[in-house]
């Protein structure tokens, strides 16, 4: 019996084998078949995660294998199909200077026929300096403060009303109006970063303020009321050499130097409403970049000339800052006229807004991006918060 029941059950066993062999066979093709129409090749994900404090305003920007980047926001996911099996290389690009990728741009990945690979590229965002003016302690004092509110710390020594801070490009000195000399009158100061150094700038009276660097760091602009009228006036960073640039009886005011030094971008109402205007470093070469129907005031040049932020002033309604081209082209407004918002200053990589809100009653100073994304309000105390800056690197 077990001599013949052997050989029996070894056909069975061959038989099952093959017909199991026969029903995966088809799966197994199916699956590759369905990979090779999904891709010629392969999918890849490429997948952001964002963290910190002061995140980025602007998409990042992903591509493969160096070709045809597309916008990819934080924490967000991103598929490249059709891929070609093989390895690719993936990077990212476009992070703003004060986030760094934890990891290398590109990466070398492999897209096989099985499988969906993902990239994930892991980016932390960190909380930047900026300067502004409270009178949380009694008179108006220039404060520290980062980017997301935190390290609130008193900058001059409350002696004095000190307003408008405005830093050199250097960071090494910041100049400021102030009512600390003998008359009580407001004048052009500077100090060293640290508040040591302090020295008059001006000393003619008239109410001086909002002081703005030239590039080299050698002169300084500001208006003044000091003949009777707002002007535009120009001196050595020692107080030497003071000239008036504009003389219009109308009022001129609040001077920005463009950043290669060839232009100062100003206010005035020569021509009824104030607008903006541009002219040469002496003076000469006045021109209007806006014609809005409301007036326009407080341009600053961003940090690589190419646009100037601003603000407009409806007769209704509140005070909305708005950003347009360094030859006036390509308006437009950043903040929506929910709070009246004014004074505005550039972040050092041009991609944020630093501004001054009249919101509930009190002024608070906020950040936006200039593309109007991620409004985040820096101070919330009860006290009046004014003139924001950024505060360049030590040097």
């Amino acid at each position: 019996m077990s001599l013949h029941a052997t050989p029996s059950r070894r056909p069975s066993l061959r038989l099952s084998r093959i017909v199991r062999a026969l029903a995966t066979a088809p799966m197994l093709l199916a699956a590759v078949a369905c990979h090779d129409a999904t891709l010629s090749g392969g999918a890849l994900r490429v997948m952001t995660r964002t963290t910190g404090v002061d995140l980025a305003v602007d998409p990042y920007t992903v591509s493969l294998d160096g070709k045809s980047p597309v916008a990819l926001g934080d924490s967000s996911l991103y598929a490249f199909t059709t891929v070609e099996m093989g390895r690719h290389s993936v990077g990212i690009g476009n992070l703003a200077v004060n986030c760094v990728l934890d990891g290398t741009s590109p990466v070398s990945v492999a897209v096989v026929p099985v499988g969906l690979d993902t990239v994930t590229f892991h980016i932390a965002c960190a909380a930047r300096p900026l300067t502004f003016v409270s009178e949380r302690a009694g008179p108006d004092e220039i404060y520290a403060i980062e980017s997301d509110g935190s390290g609130v710390a008193r900058v001059s020594d409350g002696t004095a009303s000190d307003l408008t801070p405005a830093w050199s490009t250097d960071g090494s000195r910041v100049a400021f109006a102030s009512n600390r000399g003998a008359g009580g009158n407001f004048e052009i100061y500077a100090m060293n970063r640290g508040g040591t150094g302090i020295h008059a700038v001006t000393s003619a009276g008239g109410f001086n303020w909002f002081p703005a660097w030239s590039p080299d760091g050698s002169r300084i602009a500001f208006e003044s009321a000091r003949d009777g009228f707002l002007a535009i006036y120009v001196t050595n960073a020692d107080g030497s050499r003071l000239t008036r640039l504009t003389a219009d009886s109308s009022g001129d005011e609040h001077p920005s130097w463009s950043p290669d030094g060839s232009r100062i971008a100003f206010a005035s109402a020569r021509g009824g409403s104030a607008q903006i205007y541009t002219m040469a470093p002496d003076g000469s070469d006045a021109h209007a970049l806006t014609q809005s129907a409301d007036p326009a005031t407080a341009p600053v040049y961003s940090p690589d000339g190419s646009r100037i932020a601003y603000v407009v002033v409806p007769a209704s309604g509140n005070a909305r800052l708005h950003v347009m081209a360094a030859d006036g082209s390509g308006d437009v407004t950043v903040t929506d006229g929910a709070d009246f918002s004014t004074f505005p200053t550039w972040s050092p990589d041009g991609r944020k807004l630093a501004f001054m809100a009249q919101h509930d009653g009190a002024w608070q100073v906020y950040i936006i991006g200039a593309n109007g994304a991620r409004l985040t309000p820096l101070t919330t105390d009860a006290g009046t918060n004014l003139f924001p800056v950024w505060t360049p690197a030590a040097p």
